[in-house]
């Protein structure tokens, strides 16, 4: 037997190969099926490949930390207790649905959980929508055609001798709209009245030219100005006791007659000097600057107006004399500061106020000789020797009440401004976050801005007192002065 036999018969009849008739790996094989799992990785869908991948795990914790940023400032607000005060807000100066001279009041009241106790639904917030007395505007779609006459409750028409500096031609407008006058009924159990702003609604601010210049036109006037019976229900609503009056901006001015100042000017320990003022960014801003003042400019100067950049306009109501005091000759930094006393800004309802520049309308009050009244803020004219020049020429001085209160059987609270106008985004007031952000973008005086003004000095200001007077009747379970 050879040996090839001898190694069949030792391995039970199967025959082993030598090494080197193995067959060796296929790689053509191995090849192939690399490729279809490269291919078939690549058929998956991105997202299952996203969700599989570390990415996954850094997004989420970045959309974690967004929510909680956003959540944790919405929970802090829902928790707070809220703050029962029976609030009646009066504005006559609502021409248009945006509520712009009292949604700052409202956005703030809500911001504070200020809330109505006699409300019965579980919404107890103010609504600067319907929770006010005054001018109710119409939705921008009810202004009607003027062709829908037979469906208008009061048909405009413009004076087609009237010439301003804009020439145009107006759109005659068949506009909706309802009025309320204050009732003693209104006012029954409130604890604080709100007088945001009596001016009123004129006709003008329904003639619709290119770009929005009503409000610096004399024009018939709709509704506006306070009632003398108006007056007995407020005199009646301070003489019960314990109550308390707000006032800004405008008040006192016109349209009001004179016995009806005189009355409001008791209550608040004030007597209107007929100045009122107003910054302007740029004098020469047509759709800005009231039109009356080209023709008083023209007879007291014997020219065309041809002022531009900014400063102030101080003029004496219903009349003609009035002056500019100019950035470029007049003003000195700061313009007109509003500065908190000192010690109401420590110890009282100025805390957390800070001094600002102010550069919306004001009036120039002065206070009566009555220890129960007290000026808790002042205006102070920072100028050149042309501007003080100029301030005494008219017999104004250089530092002006802005704040004045009236402590007796009520308590008064007089505004020489417009304190809680902002015609801004201000975002949602249900989060604490909006407030840091509007505190934290307005941190800082910009020229002609209200920003600063209000975030910095009006908000704390009118916080401060709404809180008072509710912690007054129901201690709050809150701080009562947040910005100390």
């Amino acid at each position: 037997m050879n040996d090839k036999g001898r190694q069949v018969a030792a391995g039970g009849g199967a025959e082993a190969l030598p090494p080197l008739l193995v067959p060796p790996p296929d790689r053509k094989a191995r090849h192939i099926r690399d490729a279809d799992a490269a291919n078939e990785k690549r058929r998956r869908p991105w997202l299952v490949a996203f969700f599989s991948s570390r990415r996954l795990h850094s997004v989420l914790i970045i959309a974690a930390l967004v929510y909680l940023f956003i959540w944790i400032p919405h929970y802090l607000w829902e928790i707070t207790p809220e703050i029962p005060l029976r609030v009646m807000v009066v504005d006559k100066t609502v021409p248009f649905a945006d509520y712009r001279e009292h949604a700052g009041l409202f956005w703030l009241m809500r911001h504070n959980k200020i809330t109505d106790p006699d409300k019965t639904d579980d919404n107890r917030f103010y609504d600067e929508a319907t929770d006010y007395l005054g001018f109710y505007p119409p939705p921008d779609d009810d202004i009607l055609a003027a062709e829908d006459e037979e469906n208008a409750l009061f048909s405009l028409e413009f004076d087609p001798n009237f010439i301003g500096p804009l020439r145009g031609e107006p759109v005659e407008k068949q506009v909706h709209w309802r009025y309320d006058y204050i009732e003693a009924s209104d006012l029954a159990g409130r604890d604080l009245l709100y007088l945001c702003d009596n001016y009123g609604v004129y006709s003008a601010d329904y003639w619709q030219f290119k770009g929005q210049v009503a409000h610096t036109i004399h024009s018939p006037q709709i509704y506006g100005g306070l009632e003398p019976s108006e007056l007995d229900a407020i005199e009646s609503f301070v003489n019960e006791g314990g109550k308390t009056i707000i006032s800004e901006f405008n008040t006192l001015a016109s349209p009001n007659d004179e016995v009806l100042r005189d009355r409001l000017e008791n209550i608040f320990g004030v007597d209107w000097s007929y100045w009122i003022g107003r910054y302007f960014v740029d004098f020469g801003d047509e759709t800005d600057v009231p039109w009356w003042i080209y023709d008083l400019y023209k007879e007291n100067y014997g020219r065309d107006w041809d002022l531009s950049g900014p400063g102030y306009l101080l003029c004496r109501d219903e009349g003609t004399d009035f002056f500019v005091l100019t950035a470029e000759e007049d003003l000195a930094p700061g313009g007109m500061m509003f500065v908190p006393r000192k010690d109401y800004a420590e110890l009282d309802v100025m805390q957390g106020c800070q001094p600002s520049t102010f550069t919306y309308w004001f009036d120039v009050v002065t206070v009566r000789p009555d220890p129960e009244v007290e000026i808790l803020a002042d205006y102070e004219f920072k100028l050149t020797d042309s501007g003080k020049r100029k301030m005494l020429e008219h017999g104004l001085p250089l530092v002006l009440p802005a704040v004045v209160r009236k402590r007796v059987h009520y308590t008064s609270y007089y505004m020489a401004g417009e304190m809680t106008e902002f015609g801004k985004a201000m975002g949602p007031p249900d989060t604490r976050l909006t407030l840091h952000i509007n505190r934290s973008f307005y941190g800082s005086e910009v020229q002609g801005s209200t920003g600063f003004p209000y975030w910095h000095t009006s908000y704390p200001m009118v916080t401060n007192i709404l809180r008072r007077e509710a912690d007054f009747r129901q201690p709050l379970d809150v701080p009562v002065y947040p910005f100390r």
